[in-house]
């Protein structure tokens, strides 16, 4: 997710440098996508330190350290756009936009067993 590339962004400077052919795919909901779903499910939508609105670009990010960077924001297009970047030449960032308050299951909640896991959130 976008929250956790912010964390080790900075080895797309690696990448770069060695020429690797790695592809990064980012499921970007502006958000830490599994504290805010916790926040979110467990806790009332009372979200605290989770939503992140800053002004990163993270395409323009990557780019700045020498990685191609696209961004994927169109369902239509989306199978067509994703096969093209995940099979182009060279190192690359693929930002794709989801909805903000997208979950991600199953998920076990805090002290809970394996049997207790949510499979989907409740309507």
């Amino acid at each position: 997710g976008d929250g956790s590339i912010m964390m080790n962004c900075q080895e797309f400077a690696t990448v770069a440098d060695y020429n690797l052919d790695i592809k990064v795919v980012v499921l970007n909901n502006h958000m830490l996508g599994m504290v805010a779903q916790w926040q979110r499910m467990f806790y009332n939508h009372h979200y605290s330190h989770s939503v992140l609105r800053g002004k990163t670009d993270l395409v323009k990010l990557a780019q700045a350290m020498g990685v191609n960077g696209y961004r994927i924001d169109n369902k239509t297009t989306f199978n067509e756009e994703l096969a093209n970047y995940i099979n182009s030449d060279g190192a690359c960032l693929i930002d794709i936009l989801i909805p903000d308050e997208e979950n991600v299951f199953p998920m076990v909640p805090a002290g809970g067993r394996l049997d207790q896991m949510v499979l989907e959130a409740e309507q």
